[in-house]
């Protein structure tokens, strides 16, 4: 449950025995979780992507990154059947590597620990996970020069809310609240060999997810949590997130987070309320950003349903509003034209089809097996 004031609640309580199992459990699990060994090198880009929502977003996201000269390496990671032939063929020329889960674990199951998953098995020693939905205005590869990242090995972005005091996850790890906002982890830069245990527990939180998602949100605070058990460390970029969407009847509806780099400048469109995926041919967005200014004190969160039928968000009390067109120009136009010229290419037909058959052959159960095109 997200309040106007910024608190997300958690709707589940543990009582004291569950409480002690979990801090015992996790405890076991890192004295014998064993040291970095991995033959991982070099710098890349991490995304997990699958069905023609995702693949939609990331070819945006990955063709908008090379449109900005950023050179690095990416890998998209999928599972099974999520995918098939023809979109690994549309990304050629593009510097990407498709990876299947079931190559590292053939009984893996979908959901949020494919994020952690993807990050551990990379061949990147250093990784920028970007999620599908997001989109860069920046060519990013400058931060892994970040003094912050030398630092900390990791940097990490805020979401809009902050953890209940009374959340368990504070007994759980044995830390008291502090007033901090929670994770979003749309973006995470990590150097693994420097925070190899963190990412570890992280992944162990995932697994199991029965338990950690009733008090947390998916993946994403379960990074910043695992650094707190550990007492490892983290740097969290010191600027609010902002909301960038558009107005209707004079309301403002938030449909992409803003997120920013250490320096205070926008770096990241989180286009994770109004996905590319489902985003009509001519439809405009990024109308007005909406951030809290440095010093704000006022501080109002709203969540309400958008007029284009889905979830927006807006920001209200101590806030500056700009004129994103005047800003950025013809970005959102620029992402469309990308996103068009996938939806009339013939491998974004032959991957409607192939995921017709796929939903609709196992829509009794759920099956996933290895890339197998049924055209």
């Amino acid at each position: 449950m997200f309040t106007k004031s910024g608190i997300r609640e958690a709707n589940h309580q543990f009582n004291e025995e569950e409480i002690r199992v979990l801090k015992d459990d996790w405890k076991n699990y890192i004295a014998n979780t064993s040291k970095f060994n991995q033959d991982s090198s070099g710098k890349g880009i991490v995304y997990t992507a699958g069905n023609v929502t995702y693949i939609s977003c990331v070819i945006v996201s990955i063709k908008l990154l090379r449109s900005l000269g950023c050179r690095l390496p990416i890998e998209v990671w999928y599972l099974g059947n999520e995918v098939s032939k023809s979109v690994i063929d549309a990304f050629h020329g593009l510097n990407v590597e498709f990876r299947d889960f079931l190559d590292i674990d053939p009984d893996i199951s979908p959901g949020y620990v494919l994020k952690p998953l993807a990050i551990i098995n990379s061949r990147f020693l250093e990784v920028l996970f970007l999620d599908a939905d997001n989109n860069c205005i920046l060519n990013p590869e400058y931060l892994f020069t970040l003094k912050e990242y030398e630092d900390f090995g990791c940097i990490f972005w805020p979401d809009f809310w902050k953890t209940s005091p009374d959340n368990a996850i504070w007994k759980i790890i044995e830390k008291d609240y502090f007033d901090e906002n929670e994770q979003e982890s749309g973006q995470i830069l990590i150097h693994k060999q420097k925070c190899w245990k963190e990412l570890q527990l992280c992944l162990y939180f995932n697994m199991l997810s029965a338990y950690y998602y009733k008090i947390l949100l998916g993946d994403k605070d379960t990074f910043k949590f695992a650094w707190l058990a550990l007492d490892k460390k983290y740097y969290m970029v010191h600027h609010h997130v902002g909301s960038l969407g558009f107005k209707e009847d004079k309301r403002f509806y938030g449909t992409t987070m803003v997120q920013f780099d250490t320096f205070g400048k926008p770096l990241f469109l989180h286009r994770n309320l109004i996905k590319w995926g489902v985003t009509k041919a001519d439809e405009q967005c990024w109308e007005y950003i909406k951030t809290f200014t440095v010093n704000a004190n006022n501080k109002e969160f709203i969540v309400c349903d958008s007029p284009r039928g889905d979830m927006s968000i807006d920001i209200r009390g101590d806030i500056q509003e700009q004129d994103f067109v005047q800003i950025y120009g013809n970005l959102e136009t620029k992402c469309l034209n990308i996103l068009n010229e996938w939806r009339r290419s013939d491998h974004y037909l032959k991957f409607l089809q192939y995921s017709h058959f796929i939903e609709n052959r196992f829509s009794t159960r759920i099956t996933f097996t290895k890339m197998n095109e049924p055209i």
